[in-house]
């Protein structure tokens, strides 16, 4: 059986951040992405500008 987890987030306020800062943010993210999935398949998805899902296997 293959398990697997979505984690759901939204970045609050995230009209407020300059938006260099906001891509800074959102390329953070993908980074922290490429290093977990050095552990398990991560996968991760962005909706309506500031909200993501990730998606981890087992």
């Amino acid at each position: 059986m293959q398990l697997k987890g979505v984690i759901t987030g939204d970045i609050i306020s995230s009209t407020t951040i300059k938006p260099e800062w906001r891509q800074c943010l959102l390329d953070k993210m993908k980074r922290l992405v490429v290093e977990f999935n050095q552990f398990c398949p991560v996968k991760i998805e962005f909706f309506r500008g500031d909200s993501f899902q990730l998606l981890i296997d087992n």
